[in-house]
């Protein structure tokens, strides 16, 4: 699959438009930006090869409108990534960096352009196919190697015997992988001295971000499913059903896992979810929906309310 995802609709190769130094040269918000714009060229590509993207435009939906991007939704991507992306590009060469629940793997693939060496882990088999037959186009579009690979496997019995990370990034993953203090300590054990934890995830002080939980999980308990079954043995894996955390309570359970917590964003002030896309994507509904998130985020007793959080945990 990912042959023709490597060349122009016409067949002919498309020459790289990436050089590290460019990448280098970005800033956070930048690079997602980038990123995003390839993304788009991406499913052109996918589509006139015949390769599908139901699940890609589904899944990063609030990235995309009908005539391409949404202005908004990638900047809160850049937002809730940034934590992440500046400890990534700060690493020295030959730094390794773990995705936690890759998904599709557009984090992972991310990370790669940063220059660092990243594997994705990701429970679900058609999902770890899909992130693999991105890899080819991505590295059409970069004039250096992208070292990045997916693997398809049960986080828990993949960091039992995984080599170390210097960063581990789990987004939208933390409320599924159960339970989640187990996960934790053995990221910490696979850290390399002084490593980092990025989690990101939706706020359960938010009542949006609470209510979506509820309705996906269909009961206001928390409990683990048997969704999916470990890819090595065959047997379920304990699923956390939409288990979602309040930042506070995030940043006490790092604390008992052996991490410092270096770092706690609060975002998800920018409406998307309430506002109709024909009134978001307004130029100046974004210039003041931008300068509204600027302002709330400073506002200690509204911060604590978005409905993303971003926290970064420092091994001790």
């Amino acid at each position: 699959m990912s042959g023709p995802l490597n060349a122009a609709a016409g067949g002919e190769p498309v020459p790289p438009v990436l050089t590290s130094r460019r990448v280098a040269g970005l800033s956070n918000e930048e690079l997602v930006w980038l990123f995003a714009r390839l993304f788009v060229e991406e499913l052109s590509l996918r589509e006139t090869a015949g390769a599908g993207t139901e699940a890609l435009r589904s899944y990063y939906g609030h990235l995309l409108t009908d005539g391409g991007l949404f202005p908004l939704g990638v900047l809160g991507q850049s937002l809730r990534l940034a934590p992440a992306l500046a400890r990534a590009r700060a690493l020295q060469k030959g730094a390794r960096v773990l995705d936690t629940g890759c998904g599709y793997g557009s984090e992972s693939l991310l990370f790669a352009l940063t220059g660092t060496a990243t594997v994705g882990v990701e429970l679900v088999e058609e999902r770890v196919a899909i992130a693999r037959s991105r890899i080819g186009f991505y590295q059409s579009r970069c004039g250096f190697p992208l070292a990045v690979d997916f693997l398809n496997a049960n986080i828990f019995r993949y960091l039992e015997r995984a080599a170390p990370f210097d960063l581990i990034f789990t987004m939208e993953a933390i409320s599924h992988i159960y339970p989640a203090d187990r996960f934790l300590r053995l990221a910490r054990e696979r850290l390399t001295p002084g490593g980092c934890i990025v989690i990101t995830d939706p706020n359960s002080v938010n009542p949006l971000a609470w209510a979506r939980s509820v309705r996906i999980r269909g009961s206001l308990r928390h409990r683990p499913h048997q969704r999916f079954a470990d890819p090595e043995t065959g047997r379920p894996v304990d699923y956390g059903q939409e288990q979602v955390l309040s930042v506070n309570r995030l940043c006490r359970l790092l604390d008992e896992c052996g991490f410092s917590v270096e770092e706690a964003v609060v975002s998800g002030f920018l409406c998307t979810s309430l506002l109709p896309r024909t009134i978001a994507h307004d130029p100046i509904t974004y210039r003041l929906l931008r300068r509204m998130h600027g302002v709330i985020s400073r506002i200690p007793a509204l911060r604590s309310l978005g409905s993303i959080y971003t926290v970064v945990g420092r091994k001790r």
